[in-house]
């Protein structure tokens, strides 16, 4: 029988704790500040915001080069990676 397990409350991961981290690395990486992972995760809105709007206020606020289609696509979501299959499971 097939299992479908979904996590709307970070009970079986810990999204926002991920963000966070990744939050932290991404201004470190642009020089800046502890203001800024706040900032970051303000407009996360616990994952409530679509990709595309924090990709564009990320944009906006940090100016970084390179393309920001990549980084909604790519860089954005390098926290995200799916839980490790462990055995048994598929």
């Amino acid at each position: 029988m097939p299992l479908l397990l979904v996590d709307l409350d970070n009970t079986l991961i810990d999204r926002a704790g991920a963000f966070g981290r990744w939050a932290r690395e991404f201004t470190e990486a642009h020089g800046r500040g502890p203001a800024d992972i706040t900032w970051l995760t303000d407009a996360d809105r616990d994952g409530f915001e679509s990709r595309e709007r924090l990709a564009a206020a990320i944009g906006e606020r940090f100016r970084p080069a390179g393309p920001w289609r990549e980084l909604h696509q790519v860089k954005l979501w390098k926290w995200a990676h799916p839980p490790a299959r462990r055995a048994g499971f598929r």
